[in-house]
C-alpha cells in the first residue's frame, strides 16, 4: 500500500512539473515572439532604372509602427549599424539599411561589371587641372555622384521595397546630408528626420587649408590657366585621397576603389546650401532632430548653432548633445543612440528643445537639467577621448599614450610643410 502511495505522489509530484512548465512556456511565448532576433533579417540587391543594383538589409517589424531607415556616413557602410539596430529592434519598427551608391557592396556590385577595357579606355581620376589630357580616355570609372541623385535612389529604393508611408529617417555626417536632401524633395515621406553628426558645412580647418594650397598653386604655377572651381575641386580629392587612408582606415575596406569612390561623394557636396533647404522644411510635417557628439573631431559645434537657426520653428524637434563621444556616434554607443532614436520618434513623445545625454548614467535631461529619460546606461565609448593622452576618467590611460588623430584638424593640416611641398613638385616639374 505503502509503494503503492509513493508511486501516486512521485507520479502528481511530476504532473505539478508538467504543469508548471507549461504555464511559464505559455505566458513565455509571447513575450519570447515579440522579441525580434537580429540574425532575423532578409538582403539582397534592389535593381535601379539606371542599371545599377543597390544593396540592403531589412529587419521587419510590426505593420503599425512607422519604419526607420538609416544612412551611411561617407567611408560607412550598413554593417556600421549593426549596434544601433540592436538598440532599435525593441521598437518593433520595421528598420531598413541599405549602400547607397558607391558604398559597400553596392560598390563592390558596380565594380564587378568592370571589364578590362574599362581600365584601359577610363581615368581612375580625371585629370581636372589638364583638360587636355581628358580626350585621351572615356570618362572616369567612377564619376562623381551628387548628393541630389543619392536622394533619388534613396526614393527608388523604397518604391521597389513597396514602404509607400512616411518613415523615420536617421543618418550619420554624409548620411545626414543625404537625409535632409531627401526630406526636402520628398517631405510627404517623412515623419521625423534624426540627423546625426550632421555634416552641414566643411571640415574643421578645411577651408583654411584649402585657402593656403589655392595661394600656393597659383604662386608656384603661376603659367597653369586654371579656373578656381576646377583648382578646389582638384584640391579636395587630393586631400581626401591622401588622408583619408589615415584618418579613415574604413575607406579601404571595400578595395582602392572605396577611396576614390569618398573623393568623389565628397565633392558631390558642392554647391549643396543646407540653410536653404532647412528653410523649405516649412509648413512640412517633418520634425527635424539633431544628435551631436559632445567631442566631434568633425563638426563645429557652431555649424549645428547655425543650422539650428534656420530650421522653422514649426519643424524643430529636439537637439540632443551626447556627452564624451566622437563623431562615429553609432559605432561607439550604437544600442544607446538605437534607444534615443525610439525615443525621439515615437508618436506619443512631445519632447522640444535642447537635451544632453551621458551614456554612463543613461540619463536624458533637458536645458534646466530636469531628467525626461532613463535609457540603458553605456560604457562602450571605442571612439572616445576628451584630449590627447587624457583618459575619459580624467587619469592617465596606456591606451591612451598611442598617437592620436588630433581634434581639430586644423592642427594637423597646418603642421604640412606647403611651401616645402609645392616647392619640390615645382623643381621636378621644371626639370621635366
Amino acid at each position: 500500500m505503502g509503494g503503492c502511495l509513493g508511486i501516486a505522489e512521485s507520479l502528481c509530484r511530476s504532473m505539478h512539473r508538467v504543469f508548471c512548465l507549461a504555464c511559464v512556456l505559455g505566458f513565455a511565448t509571447p513575450l519570447m515572439a515579440s522579441a525580434r532576433s537580429f540574425n532575423s533579417y532578409r538582403e539582397g540587391f534592389v535593381p535601379l532604372a539606371s542599371g545599377e543594383n543597390v544593396f540592403y538589409r531589412i529587419h521587419e517589424g510590426r505593420p503599425d509602427v512607422r519604419p526607420i531607415v538609416l544612412l551611411n556616413g561617407l567611408t560607412a557602410d550598413l554593417t556600421h549599424w549593426e549596434k544601433t539596430v540592436r538598440g532599435l529592434l525593441a521598437s518593433d519598427a520595421t528598420i531598413l539599411t541599405l549602400d547607397g551608391l558607391y558604398q559597400g557592396r553596392t560598390l563592390v556590385e558596380k565594380v564587378r561589371k568592370f571589364t578590362p577595357s574599362d581600365y584601359l579606355t577610363k581615368w581612375l581620376v580625371e585629370p581636372k587641372l589638364f583638360p587636355h589630357l581628358g580626350a585621351m580616355k572615356n570618362g572616369s570609372l567612377i564619376p562623381a555622384v551628387s548628393i541630389q541623385r543619392q536622394a533619388d535612389v534613396l526614393l527608388e529604393v523604397l518604391e521597389k521595397l513597396e514602404m509607400h508611408e512616411p518613415v523615420n529617417l536617421a543618418g550619420l555626417s554624409y548620411g545626414a546630408a543625404w537625409a535632409l536632401v531627401f526630406a526636402t524633395d520628398h517631405p510627404e515621406k517623412v515623419k521625423d528626420l534624426v540627423l546625426i553628426s550632421p555634416a552641414y558645412l566643411p571640415v574643421k580647418g578645411s577651408e583654411e587649408l584649402i585657402g593656403k594650397l589655392v595661394r600656393q598653386f597659383r604662386t608656384n604655377f603661376f603659367w597653369l590657366q586654371v579656373s578656381d572651381k576646377d583648382l578646389i575641386s582638384y584640391l579636395y580629392r587630393t586631400i581626401i585621397l591622401t588622408q583619408s587612408p589615415m584618418t579613415e582606415p574604413t575607406v579601404l575596406k571595400w578595395g582602392p576603389l572605396q577611396l576614390v569612390a569618398a573623393a568623389e561623394m565628397t565633392w558631390g557636396l558642392a554647391n549643396t546650401y543646407f540653410d536653404i533647404l532647412l528653410k523649405k522644411l516649412e509648413g512640412s510635417q517633418v520634425r527635424v532632430h539633431q544628435i551631436q557628439a559632445g567631442h566631434d573631431q568633425y563638426v563645429d559645434p557652431a555649424h549645428l548653432e547655425w543650422a539650428w537657426s534656420h530650421i522653422p520653428e514649426g519643424n524643430r524637434g529636439t537637439w540632443t548633445v551626447i556627452q564624451g563621444v566622437e563623431h562615429k556616434i553609432n559605432e561607439s554607443i550604437g544600442p544607446l543612440l538605437g534607444e534615443l532614436i525610439t525615443g525621439l520618434t515615437q508618436d506619443q513623445k512631445t519632447w522640444q528643445g535642447k537635451f544632453s545625454l551621458t551614456p554612463r548614467s543613461g540619463k536624458l535631461v533637458d536645458a534646466q537639467g530636469t531628467q525626461v529619460a532613463q535609457f540603458q546606461p553605456s560604457n562602450v565609448c571605442e571612439h572616445l577621448f576628451l584630449q590627447p593622452n587624457v583618459h575619459p576618467t580624467g587619469e592617465n590611460h596606456p591606451v591612451d599614450r598611442i598617437q592620436r588623430w588630433p581634434l581639430d584638424h586644423g592642427q594637423f593640416w597646418g603642421s604640412v610643410d606647403l611651401q616645402g611641398s609645392f616647392s619640390a613638385l615645382s623643381k621636378y616639374l621644371r626639370g621635366l
